[in-house]
Parts: structure tokens; C-alpha cells; sequence
């Protein structure tokens, strides 16, 4: 099953597309996991990695919004 499901397995569609924005996302959601560790705590800590995972760059943004009104504070 496995050699035939490669043949027929069309990719150019937007697989690859898919598969490059999500891995781009995730890589935004570690940084934001390991460098909100400075700023925030407990459950504000991880809603802000889960945010920048799912919408990427937005998340991103709201996160680098809120982490300079915490260091304000």
C-alpha cells in the first residue's frame, strides 16, 4: 500500500505551501514559548505560543504587543 500511495500522491498542488507555512508558524510558536518564559507566567505564558501557532504572524504581533506593555509594568 505504502509504494502505491506514494505513486499516486499528486504534489503539486499546495502541499508543499501548506507544509512550509505551518512549519514557519511552529518555529514562531517555539520562539514565543521559550522568550515569553522572561515576560509572562503561568497560563498567559502558553495561550501565547497556542495564538502564534494558529494564526502566525498576527499571534506574533500580539504577543510582541503585549509583552511591551508587561515590561511597562
Amino acid at each position: 500500500m505504502g509504494w502505491s500511495l506514494a505513486r499516486n500522491t499528486d504534489f503539486s498542488g499546495h502541499q508543499i505551501e501548506i507544509a512550509v507555512i505551518l512549519s514557519f508558524f511552529i518555529i514562531i510558536g517555539v520562539w514565543v514559548y521559550y522568550d515569553s518564559d522572561k515576560y509572562f507566567v503561568g497560563i498567559k505564558r502558553h495561550i501565547f505560543w497556542l495564538v502564534t501557532i494558529i494564526t502566525g504572524p498576527i499571534g506574533l504581533i500580539i504577543y510582541l504587543v503585549q509583552r511591551k506593555k508587561e515590561g511597562l509594568v
